[in-house]
């Protein structure tokens, strides 16, 4: 587990699916630019640290921006992380409607940040 603060970034490409937008939920998040089918990968969102050669790495996983700005909601979760071998995936558990913010239930890979208690759910 790990925190915002220590967390080391890559730039890298949003999925052609979703886009960036301010979110009434927390600061910005991934919005559907389209409606995206139940069982959709949309996006890498994490890599191991064995993929990169990052002396000042402090953590297994290393952030793909803007990939990693979903959004956690335990109760209106439609996506989930999903590791395959040194990567980590956005994959939808729901169809999604064009404009829907894509949520994710943080908890449920305990390897990335946490959701904090005063967190919308």
């Amino acid at each position: 587990m790990h925190s915002a603060e220590e967390a080391t970034y890559i730039q890298s490409r949003i999925g052609n699916k979703v886009e960036l937008l301010k979110s009434n939920r927390h600061g910005k998040g991934l919005f559907a630019k389209t409606e995206i089918e139940k069982n959709t990968l949309i996006h890498v969102t994490h890599v191991h640290r064995d993929l990169v050669s990052d002396p000042d790495c402090n953590n297994d996983w290393i952030n793909l921006l803007p990939n990693h700005k979903y959004n956690h909601s335990k109760e209106y979760r439609n996506c989930k992380i999903v590791t395959e071998g040194l990567t980590k995936g956005l994959v939808t558990i729901a169809d999604i409607k064009e404009g829907q913010e894509i949520l994710v239930d943080y908890g449920e890979d305990e390897s990335l940040e946490q959701p904090e208690e005063h967190w919308k759910q």
